[in-house]
């Protein structure tokens, strides 16, 4: 059971996101404007944000199922509340169905930490794997319904089976925190491990994933389409980028979990990245090659990320306080940074320079992630 919940879960954490993105054009001639219908997209990392500094505190006062359970069950009512008429309640229900992931985001790595604590590497990478399926799909199906049936009935669509997977989770939930009660839910709050250097360089390099990751996700077609690529092409693409994420994640979980070089795994993940980036601004045409190693390398780098706040972390009550800490970090970069890209390629006036400064932030990234693995771990004696 505990297996299923996880499943169900990983369902929900990223789909209510990616099935909004291919909408967004039709949403924007509803509202009458693209801005205000792009709110869809960043309300929830903005939520991410706000809330992962939150999570632990109330995980410390109901205990680990209860949290999961009132998590999972605001991921179902926001995804119900954005189905109701009229524009505030498409960003209200954004908004709690974010706050309801957040939680989420901050809970996983305590329950592997506490459910699975010698599998800790194999179990993300399966958890993000499920993950990028999920949301890939999501997408994939959201464009093709509002085509026959209107966006609405699309977002509803595939909202009620994200919703309906978050409502059985809440039923399971209890299966996954069965081994964690002691760890996850103590009273008090663990001292010094916002600012342990450890939680500093996990927190670093959680903001410089989930920025770079975020700004592809958002700019990557727009690269394409400026390349020359046709609309098909650019679909399929940016499909493939999302897609890749099913193979190197549980990829990099297995090496995490079998013990070999935490150093050289950090350096495989991020070094594609570094690469892929500086080649769509030298060789273009090679965008299929480029796109796979950011895809590999992003998806890679995300559960190397999230394995180590509980590689890291002496206990399940340390993991809740790591993953927060660097999660509220990483996820406003995530909200910025693909500003500031974009910002960089207007003034520029072509993508060449503003992809050179995100091959600059991976670069740092892997330099990062070195240190990250070299770190000690925090709450030990």
């Amino acid at each position: 059971m505990a297996v299923v919940a996880l499943v169900l879960i990983a369902v929900t954490m990223r789909a209510p996101i990616t099935l909004v993105g291919p909408l967004l054009a039709d949403v924007a001639v509803d509202v009458g404007d693209l801005a205000v219908a792009a709110l869809l997209v960043s309300l929830p990392l903005v939520s991410f944000s706000l809330a992962a500094p939150v999570f632990p505190v109330i995980m410390g006062r109901l205990g680990l199922a209860r949290s999961l359970q009132v998590a999972l069950g605001l991921v179902a009512m926001g995804l119900l509340l954005r189905q109701a008429p009229g524009l505030l309640a498409l960003l209200g229900g954004t908004v709690v169905a974010g706050l309801g992931i957040a939680a989420l985001n901050v809970a996983l790595p305590v329950v592997v930490k506490a459910r699975w604590p010698d599998r800790v590497g194999l179990v993300t990478g399966i958890h993000t794997s499920i993950t990028a399926i999920a949301a890939a799909t999501a997408a994939a199906l959201s464009l093709p319904l509002a085509e026959q049936f209107g966006w609405r009935v699309s977002m509803a669509s595939v909202g009620a089976v994200v919703a309906l997977a978050a409502g059985l989770a809440v039923l399971l939930a209890g299966a996954l925190s069965s081994r964690a009660q002691g760890g996850a839910s103590g009273a008090s709050r663990p001292r010094g491990v916002v600012f342990h250097r450890t939680t500093r360089w996990l927190a670093a390099l959680m903001a410089l994933q989930a920025g770079t990751y975020y700004a592809l996700v958002s700019w990557l077609p727009t690269v394409l389409l400026e390349a020359g690529r046709s609309g098909v092409d650019v679909s399929a693409l940016q499909g493939l980028f999302v897609l890749l994420g099913v193979i190197s994640g549980p990829a990099a979980g297995l090496w995490l979990q079998d013990g070999r070089a935490p150093r050289s795994l950090a350096l495989v993940c991020t070094v594609p990245l570094v690469g892929a980036l500086t080649g769509l601004v030298v060789a273009p045409d090679a965008a299929l090659l480029w796109v796979v190693l950011a895809g590999l390398g992003c998806g890679a780098t995300f559960t190397l990320t999230l394995a180590l706040f509980a590689v890291k972390s002496a206990t399940a009550e340390v993991t809740a306080v790591v993953s927060s800490t660097a999660q509220t970090i990483g996820y406003v970069a995530a909200a910025v940074v693909p500003a500031v890209v974009g910002l960089i390629a207007s003034r520029a006036g072509s993508w060449e320079v503003a992809l050179l400064v995100l091959a600059a932030v991976a670069l740092i990234q892997a330099v990062v992630a070195v240190c990250a693995t070299r770190s000690a771990e925090v709450g030990s004696a």
